[in-house]
């Protein structure tokens, strides 16, 4: 998606707050469940990444098949990472401190990269 395809999107469930380094734009939602998104683009402007910062408590297994993902711990974050195919261009990593709840969700484009990188979130 484009900047502008995402900016008509975005602007119509919230406002965008600020631009950052690494071509990174910070977004308020006006969403019961999500605070806010960061909204990443690679260098022609397409976007890379969305992550939306939850507000209220969000279970891992509403927004993602959890016995389809890979999970990781250090026993205190929680991480679920799903491909929804194998031919998918993308993933969704859902993160959190409690092992019921998440955080932060993200979808990323994978297509031309390493899965396993993380973005500056």
């Amino acid at each position: 998606m484009s900047r502008n395809a995402v900016h008509a999107r975005l602007a119509a469930n919230g406002t965008m707050l600020r631009e950052e380094r690494k071509r990174q734009e910070v977004w308020e939602l006006r969403d019961v469940r999500f605070a806010s998104a960061i909204v990443g683009y690679d260098e022609e402007w397409r976007v890379r990444y969305v992550t939306a910062v939850a507000k209220e408590k969000i279970r891992y297994a509403d927004v993602l098949d959890i016995s389809a993902a890979e999970h990781r711990t250090d026993g205190h974050n929680h991480t679920y990472v799903w491909k929804p195919s194998p031919r998918a261009d993308y993933v969704i990593r859902a993160r959190g401190t409690d092992p019921d709840t998440l955080t932060y969700l993200t979808l990323r484009r994978i297509a031309g990269e390493h899965e396993s990188e993380e973005e500056d979130d």
